[in-house]
């Protein structure tokens, strides 16, 4: 084969390399290959101009220089164009999550602590350059920086920081990302949409409002880990800034830096002391959430009331938690109030074994019910009242109680000695639901956590919590990521060189 016929293979060859140099380069991030795509396409170009310049001189004096022209002014505007759609698509980026999961959909709770920052919070992310948890890092911070101007994040190498890395005390195998709010720091264990917002929560509520837990009668307790404890409970309050503590009764008053007190279950009734002091804690602006089990005398009675609450005799009995949950009674949280506490709430909740609640007027006492089961299905009674009134697992009984029924009620009254100050009373017919083995069910955890944060008037804090959600990623070596950019851009830009070349050869002869 003549040289020229060389030339005109090597021509198309280089000029497709020098193309593929900028892709290299800019897209596929390999600095290295990019050059060497320059320097060989430069060499096939120069050897087409050496072995056919005579041609090509011809070429560009006859009429397809005109053709030829055309088609590079044409070329010019579509590389133009594709430029300005890039040049919009950094300049104001925008992103569809199209995963099955939403695994890529910020919660509203994460959104809700973004976009209500008062003071800037900058995050520090330590990993060396081209680690896949430090790019997974990042893109949460990104979609978090998107919210808000108020978060910030850089990310370190460590080894270009070792005075930072001391003074936060990072370790090899422990956290590497930090949350600092002015002299505050929380670190975050998992690159995870969750552990990030608990960090961000954690720093932006300096004091801890005290929840104190009753102890003595039987309560669930906050230091058990059992299925039947509420040991995830209190973790799941510290990521809200509530610090759970026990309280022992028989010590007198309840603690002045108490914001709630909470009766989980108590297996036997509070003493008329206990009692009394509950009822001057109330009166004077306090916070009592009573989760009480049906068919289990607590001693409560005359307390509930006095502020229009009473339990109805009984056991719920709920087909839809038959049919859902393999337990006649298991009670579904089917609909929920527009009570500030439960506002937009569209969680099922589920009451493993629950009593319905009741309401009478009370002078002075504002009574709300929050939580409903069904009524009925197709002209069906869903859920009604097995007890003393009657009914059973497979019906209601014509005078027993029917749904929907009640499941929570929040009362409220002006404190006696300072009307500015409200006194609030929430019932929850179950204990059961927020204990370490159904805290996770559903909305659970969402509903216990909400009402506490308006029991103690962190209304900032009512919305939905992100949810750990299963994402499959597939982690690759830098070898394995090279060989992938090869094939993925050298490969086709080869096969387009070789057609290229096949065509001007067969064309100029």
């Amino acid at each position: 084969m003549k040289l020229s016929h060389w030339g005109r293979v090597m021509g198309p060859v280089g000029l497709v390399l020098l193309v593929a140099s900028i892709l290299t380069i800019f897209v596929a991030g390999d600095t290295w290959l990019g050059m060497i795509n320059i320097g060989l396409g430069l060499g096939c170009v120069a050897f087409y101009l050496v072995t056919n310049f005579g041609e090509l001189t011809g070429k560009l004096t006859g009429r397809g220089a005109f053709y030829t022209g055309t088609s590079l002014v044409a070329s010019a505007l579509l590389v133009g164009g594709l430029a300005a759609a890039n040049y919009l698509a950094v300049a104001h980026p925008k992103s569809w999550d199209v995963t099955k999961n939403k695994i890529h959909t910020l919660s509203e709770d994460t959104v809700h602590t973004v976009q209500n920052l008062k003071e800037p919070v900058e995050v520090l992310a330590f990993f060396k350059p081209g680690e896949p948890q430090g790019d997974m890092y990042e893109g949460l911070f990104q979609r978090y920086h998107a919210l808000s101007d108020k978060f910030a994040y850089r990310m370190l190498d460590p080894e270009k920081e070792p005075v930072l890395v001391k003074e936060l005390d990072l370790h090899a195998g422990g956290p590497r990302v930090v949350v600092r709010l002015g002299k505050l720091d929380a670190k975050v264990a998992q690159p995870t949409e969750e552990d990030l917002t608990n960090a961000l929560v954690k720093v932006t509520h300096e004091v801890q409002k005290k929840v104190y837990f009753l102890q003595g009668h039987g309560e669930a307790q906050i230091d058990d880990r059992a299925a039947t404890g509420y040991a995830k409970l209190a973790e799941r309050m510290a990521d809200e800034g509530l610090q759970a503590e026990a309280l022992p009764f028989g010590k007198g008053d309840i603690p002045s830096d108490a914001a709630a007190v909470i009766i989980a279950g108590p297996q036997k009734p509070l003493l008329d002391s206990e009692v009394a002091s509950l009822r001057k804690y109330l009166d004077g602006g306090g916070r009592v959430i009573a989760m009480l089990d049906p068919l289990t005398p607590n001693g409560l009675d005359g307390l509930l009331k006095d502020w229009g609450i009473a339990q109805d005799p009984g056991v719920i009995v709920d087909q839809a938690g038959r049919s859902r949950f393999d337990s006649p009674f298991a009670a579904v949280g089917a609909a929920y109030s527009q009570h500030a506490a439960t506002k937009g709430f569209n969680l099922v909740t589920v009451f493993p074994q629950a009593t319905s609640l009741s309401t009478s007027t009370v002078s002075g006492v504002t009574d709300t019910p929050l939580v409903f089961t069904l009524g009925t299905v197709g002209g069906q009674s869903v859920s009604w009242v097995e007890g003393a009134a009657g009914g059973g697992e497979n019906g209601p009984s014509a005078d027993t109680k029917k749904g929907p029924l009640t499941l929570a009620v929040l009362a409220t009254r002006a404190a006696k000695a300072d009307p500015k100050k409200e006194g609030r009373l929430l019932v929850i017919g179950d204990h059961d639901f927020a204990t370490n083995g159904n805290l996770p069910v559903l909305g659970n955890g969402d509903f216990a956590l909400n009402t506490m944060n308006y029991m103690v008037d962190q209304t900032e804090r009512i919305s939905i919590r992100p949810r750990t959600r299963d994402a499959s990623r597939l982690f690759l070596s830098k070898a394995q990521m090279g060989g992938i950019r090869f094939f993925a851009t050298e490969l086709p830009i080869g096969l387009l060189a070789l057609g290229l070349a096949i065509f001007f050869n067969r064309r100029a002869k």
